[in-house]
């Protein structure tokens, strides 16, 4: 599976899940740093790509597999920027 065609799922299911509690003006605004390294993008698109293109880790398509919603994907999120040296090396970029 190739990260920008899971961007795009990812981004269609957040849209038909009703993400309205998400203010999109001011997360067009902020910048997203990596979970593994220092790398900043201006969008979370970009910061995907990167993850996988970099990392080897395709965050969207842990979510479609585990089917995660809000609360859990806020919760795995921080759990990997905890421990984000125990998954150097590993691939999880399908």
């Amino acid at each position: 599976m190739d990260a920008a065609n899971t961007v795009d799922e990812f981004e269609q299911d957040e849209e038909e899940e009703g993400w309205e509690e998400c203010d999109d003006v001011d997360a067009e605004l902020q910048n997203v740093t990596c979970l593994f390294c220092d790398f900043i993008s201006s969008d979370a698109v970009s910061a995907f790509v990167h993850c996988c293109d970099a990392h080897n880790f395709n965050i969207c398509y842990l979510k479609t597999l585990h089917n995660l919603d809000c609360i859990a994907y806020i919760k795995l999120v921080n759990f990997i920027r905890r421990n984000a040296s125990c998954f150097y090396g590993m691939s999880f970029c399908l």
